[in-house]
């Protein structure tokens, strides 16, 4: 009886280990998945294009290592399908770091660096993908670039250095942008693009060579507990659109404005403030039926309060 006990035992941790996630000496120019899952033991140097495919549901999990693109104009890691997972490695001089393919959805991408790449760092065309912790460092295009494509959760993120902007949102609507942190982009901090029902809320972006947050010709975003800070341009510059609510951020000595409206009507200002900036705290240039109330304007260069 106890051995035929000891061989079920034996049996059943076998099927365990069979089971278990692959452990990847070469992964370069191979897919990954549908439902595998990946680990690598050692950095990776890849001449394909893409240097790694992932089709989920399906992992890979870089386990501290790093794929490097040795040629030109190659995309690093290549996602596609559902419920694909990337975490915890480096991606670097690729074109595109991590790429979400159109048509795929509901990815998880945690953990990653992804650095000096040609091109963005992390570029989105996926829906409902969620990004977090992660970092893009020193890349020629964006840090984060959703291109296209809404519902993403984007939470906890860095993005330092990068020859555009730190965070982009193209069209596609109700993306979340949630402490996150975007420094010395050489674009805005954040660039919300003509998609709407945006929430911005918790960031900062500090020492941008234009705008700390810049919203685009989409509509009812939010914007609420955010800090511009040090920016080259406008703290928070909105720029069309309509139905706007920007409630308890601070705008600190940046080269500009402290807040900037252009065109966007029914637009609520509540609770802000704009302190040190190099021209009017508060400038409003046109638009109708806004309410601004509790804000406080104190140490600009211009007036604290501007309406044309």
């Amino acid at each position: 009886m106890m051995h035929s006990n000891l061989s079920s035992l034996a049996l059943v941790f076998g099927l365990m280990l069979a089971s278990g996630p692959a452990v990847a000496l070469d992964v370069c120019g191979t897919t990954i998945g549908p439902k595998e899952k990946v680990v690598l033991d050692s950095h990776q140097n890849c001449s394909e294009s893409p240097a790694v495919t992932v089709v989920g549901p399906a992992t890979l999990d870089l386990n501290g290592f790093t794929i490097t693109c040795v040629g030109s104009d190659q995309t690093g890691i290549s996602v596609s399908g559902e419920k694909a997972k990337i975490v915890d490695g480096t991606v670097r001089e690729c074109s595109n770091g991590v790429s979400l393919d159109l048509g795929s959805t509901k990815h998880y991408v945690s953990g990653i660096t992804s650095r000096d790449n040609q091109s963005d760092g992390f570029r989105s065309w996926a829906t409902e993908s969620k990004i977090s912790k992660n970092r893009a460092v020193a890349n020629d295009g964006h840090g984060f670039n959703l291109a296209f494509g809404g519902g993403h959760k984007i939470s906890g993120n860095l993005a330092a250095d990068n020859g555009g902007s730190g965070f982009t949102s193209g069209t596609g609507n109700e993306n979340s942008f949630t402490k996150n942190v975007a420094l010395r982009n050489f674009q805005s901090g954040f660039n919300m693009g003509p998609g709407n029902d945006h929430v911005v809320a918790g960031n900062v972006a500090s020492g941008n060579g234009e705008r700390g947050f810049l919203n685009g010709s989409g509509s009812y975003a939010t914007y609420a507990k955010n800090v511009a800070s040090g920016n080259s341009g406008d703290g928070f510059e909105m720029g069309a659109g309509a139905n706007h609510r920007l409630l308890k951020n601070r705008s600190l000595g940046n080269g500009g404005n402290g807040f900037e409206h252009h065109t966007p009507n029914e637009t609520i200002y509540k609770g802000n403030v704009a302190e040190g900036n190099g021209a009017v705290g508060f400038l409003l240039n046109a638009g109708s039926n806004h309410e601004v109330v509790k804000n406080v304007a104190t140490g600009n260069r211009g007036s604290g309060f501007e309406q044309h």
